[in-house]
């Protein structure tokens, strides 16, 4: 059985809002990704990641995100 969505807060425009936590911890659970690096603009640029975090959040799955356990880039979590 799929998670049930949570509704999600939405702004005076009706858009589900992207902070830079959100675009920060997204990049924390990619492999291999250090969030301060050079390279990681231009991932969040080219894979369109607010897209990305706008529809996990509708379908509810945003909080499920994990980093990585096998290649240290726990580091880098700050949740």
């Amino acid at each position: 059985m799929p998670p049930i969505p949570t509704p999600y807060a939405r702004d005076l425009f009706g858009e589900v809002p992207v902070t830079t936590l959100d675009i920060r911890k997204w990049l924390v659970c990619v492999p291999r990704m250090d969030p301060d690096s050079p390279r990681a603009a231009w991932y969040v640029k080219g894979y369109n990641v607010a897209d990305k975090i706008r529809h996990a959040k509708l379908r509810g799955t945003f909080h499920d995100l994990r980093p990585p356990g096998n290649d240290g880039a726990e580091r880098w979590f700050f949740m």
